[in-house]
């Protein structure tokens, strides 16, 4: 991210893979004075528990962990090596927060 902020590309949104990358690239926007949502809107994705020590709140997608953990499990144990590779889908939940204004 501050390679990127060094470019001075136009950027208007960070959409980082997990919220712990999410918020390392709003350090890197802290420490090359970037306000956050004003200059650039940064979400995540996971909702991880220290979110709520992040300032501004981050946007993140919340996924039912625990829905999926169980599928995975049964996926496995009940699985057939020689088996059609299988899919399940889980759908996940957009959590906005001051991180991404409205623009």
């Amino acid at each position: 991210m501050a390679e990127l902020l060094e470019r001075k590309l136009p950027t208007d949104c960070v959409f980082a893979v997990n919220d712990a990358m999410a918020v390392g690239v709003m350090t890197a926007c802290r420490d090359h004075d970037v306000d956050v949502p004003g200059d650039l809107a940064i979400a995540g994705f996971d909702d991880i528990a220290p979110l709520r020590d992040v300032t501004p709140g981050l946007t993140t997608v919340r996924l039912p962990l625990e829905r999926i953990s169980a599928l995975a499990l049964g996926m496995a144990v009940t699985g057939d090596r020689d088996a059609v590779p299988r899919v399940r889908r889980s759908r996940g939940e957009v959590v906005v927060r001051a991180s991404t204004p409205g623009r």
